[in-house]
């Protein structure tokens, strides 16, 4: 809900409570004041003139029902208002007027009502007791008691209709007037907030743009109120944010610089030293070569290592960009799988391949898809066994393509391999030691499918074993 309709909802939910607040303070004040004119009204009749009528003949002595009675209607004081009887209504009305009562309450006319049980409990904590019937018409009785403490007319019951105030407040205060004034309220509660709603929206629609622009722009500052210090914010906030990114771009391309640095350093003796280790392996003895093989997995994961590193750097720092060149996938696996058969022979893996006819041709970034088939190769292979088998496919399915790396390990726990489907987890056993295995390798391989807008599903391989598989569309 826009913030317009909350102003002008919440005016008329306000607006409601209010009205009937008023109405019922005015009803009761109404009830109150009119409780305390007939109260006056009896007390100073009494007192001049009507106890000395009272108690000459109290056995008669009743005030005419349909006296002036006293309403607090008038700005200048009460109005009296002579009530008539309707011919209809008189039947209906007994023991209308005032009525004399000695102080045990003992009526002096046998005319007299009976006193209601409640009207004597309140007069005998008071000397005032008032009750309102829920008769049709409704009735008030007011119960007074008089200055002097004897005599037949020590307390005096009054008797009349009770002018209850619903239609004397709409005569006050008519539909006709509080509803035009309450619409002309909320129009203009609603069209009143409409300039600060328009500068929301415009201080919306820059925040968005400064955030786009990577918060370089600043917010338009209007005014001196709270919008403009909220603009301020804004910009204190962007501001903050600007620098943080800055800082957070200088500690990356530093730590990318010491990346490409440290690999550059370090894979020119590694290769050297591969190529010392190859050369041993050609004049070692049977017992020497199992350990040079081993010295050269070593050299070999450190070079994978550091070239893992270096991609893993470049892939969260948002490089290198993806090209979508034309690519064969019969000859990247070719390669693929002739670089890794030394590494598994070293390993005793059987590791084949099988490319269709027709070579497959896919948009792709060869360097990155070839990164990432190896790593997928390289992980099959590190965490095979002796005797164990790895095979690399490449079929067509319809207009898509499928890379299929199945191998025959010995496979990991279902809790294991539901970790290896979430990106960049690794383990913490022994198959995490190789860059492929859980770890850089196979995050890099999410990663690079990721960026090529393919898919890539992890299954068991029956009876054991895994199956990494890599689909994505054709070249059209």
């Amino acid at each position: 809900m826009k913030l317009r309709s909350r102003i002008a909802v919440t005016t008329l939910l306000i607006a409601g409570p209010v009205l009937v607040l008023v109405v019922w303070l005015r009803t009761r004040g109404f009830e109150e004041a009119e409780s305390e004119v007939t109260i006056r009204a009896v007390t100073e009749y009494m007192t001049r003139g009507g106890r000395a009528e009272c108690e000459r003949a109290p056995a008669t002595w009743q005030e005419h029902p349909e006296r002036p009675v006293p309403l607090p209607l008038g700005r200048d004081g009460d109005q009296h208002i002579a009530y008539t009887l309707p011919p209809a209504a008189r039947p209906h009305l007994q023991h209308i007027g005032s009525f004399a009562y000695d102080k045990h309450l003992v009526p002096a006319s046998r005319e007299a009502p009976q006193i209601r049980e409640e009207l004597r409990e309140q007069l005998a904590r008071a000397s005032i007791a008032i009750h309102r019937t829920t008769d049709e018409p409704p009735l008030l009785e007011v119960l007074v008691r008089m200055p002097w403490p004897d005599g037949p007319c020590a307390v005096v019951l009054v008797r009349r209709p009770d002018f209850r105030p619903d239609d004397s407040l709409l005569a006050l205060v008519p539909i006709r007037i509080w509803a035009p004034v309450l619409l002309i309220v909320l129009v203009a509660v609603v069209f009143g907030v409409g300039p600060a709603v328009r500068r929301l929206r415009l201080l919306a629609r820059e925040v968005r743009a400064a955030a786009r622009a990577g918060y370089d722009t600043q917010v338009g500052v209007r005014g001196g109120d709270e919008i403009a210090d909220l603009a301020l914010a804004f910009n204190d906030a962007g501001r903050e944010i600007r620098g943080r990114m800055e800082a957070q771009e200088r500690r990356e391309r530093t730590l990318r610089e010491f990346l490409d640095n440290t690999t550059h350093d370090v894979m020119t003796p590694l290769t050297v030293l591969q190529g010392h280790l190859a050369g041993l392996a050609q004049r070692a003895s049977p017992d020497q070569l199992a350990r040079i093989a081993l010295a050269m997995d070593e050299a070999h994961y450190m070079a994978a290592l550091l070239h893992h590193l270096a991609l893993a750097a470049k892939l969260e720092a948002g490089e290198p960009s993806v090209a979508h060149d034309p690519l064969e996938l019969d000859a990247l696996i070719v390669r693929v799988v002739a670089r890794h058969v030394p590494i598994a022979r070293n390993h005793g893996i059987a590791l084949d391949h099988a490319t269709p006819e027709v070579p497959l041709i896919v948009n792709g970034d060869v360097t990155l898809v070839e990164q990432g088939v190896s790593n997928l190769v390289l992980n099959a292979v590190q965490h095979g066994v002796r005797g164990g088998h790895v095979a690399v496919a490449l079929d067509r399915e319809g207009d898509r393509f499928r890379i299929r790396i199945v191998d025959d390990n010995p496979g990991v726990s279902d809790d294991d391999l539901a970790k290896l489907v979430e990106r960049g987890t690794r383990g913490n056993d022994a198959r995490t030691r190789s860059p492929a295995g859980r770890g850089l390798g196979l995050d890099i391989a999410y990663r690079v499918v990721h960026r090529q807008a393919w898919t890539l599903v992890l299954a068991r391989n029956q009876p054991h074993g895994l199956c990494f598989t890599i689909s994505g569309p054709l070249a059209p």
